[in-house]
C-alpha cells in the first residue's frame, strides 16, 4: 500500500528554499548583494503561494495592492513587508551595498513574516508538521550561525585594524 505524501505547505517550501541559500555560503562569502536579493525572491514565493497570486513581474507597489487585500486589517504585517521589500529593491536596483546587520535583519524580517502568516495555512497531516518542525528549526540554526560569523568577522576587522 502507498502511502500518500501530502504536498508542502508555502512555509515549508519557503524554509526550505532559505535552508538551501543558507547551504550556499553567500554570507560567509561576504556576497550580501545576492543573499539579499534571493532572500526578497523567496518571501515574494511565499506570499505569491500562500495569498494563491501569480505577481512575479510585478514592482514593489503593484505587489502590495494586490497583497493587501490578503492581510485585512493588519497594518503592522503590511507595514513590514513594505519597509522589506522597499530595501531589497534598494539592494537589487540602486546598487545598496547591505552590510553584514541589514543581510541578518533582512533574514530574521523573513523568517519573522513567514512565522507570522503560517497559521493561514490550512492544518497539514503531521508528517507535514513534523517535517514544517524540522525545517523552522533548520532556520534558527541558520540565523544563530550567522550571528557567530558576524562575530568572527568584527574581531578579525579589529585585528586587522
Amino acid at each position: 500500500k502507498e502511502k500518500i505524501v501530502p504536498p508542502l505547505s508555502a512555509h515549508e517550501i519557503a524554509y526550505r528554499k532559505l535552508e538551501a541559500l543558507l547551504a550556499r555560503e553567500l554570507v560567509e562569502q561576504k556576497l550580501y548583494r545576492a543573499f539579499t536579493a534571493e532572500v526578497s525572491d523567496i518571501l515574494r514565493e511565499y506570499i505569491e503561494d500562500l495569498f494563491a497570486l501569480k505577481a512575479p513581474e510585478r514592482t514593489t507597489e503593484e505587489f502590495l495592492v494586490e497583497v493587501s487585500p490578503a492581510l485585512p486589517g493588519d497594518a503592522r504585517k503590511k507595514d513590514i513587508l513594505k519597509q522589506f521589500l522597499v530595501h531589497c529593491d534598494l539592494v537589487k536596483f540602486a546598487a545598496l551595498e547591505p552590510s553584514i546587520e541589514d543581510v541578518e535583519r533582512t533574514f530574521a524580517t523573513c523568517k519573522d513574516f513567514i512565522e507570522a502568516t503560517k497559521a493561514r495555512e490550512e492544518v497539514k497531516a503531521e508528517a507535514g508538521e513534523a517535517a514544517s518542525a524540522d525545517s523552522a528549526a533548520a532556520f534558527s540554526r541558520g540565523r544563530s550561525r550567522l550571528a557567530r560569523k558576524r562575530s568572527r568577522w568584527n574581531e578579525r576587522s579589529e585585528e586587522n585594524g
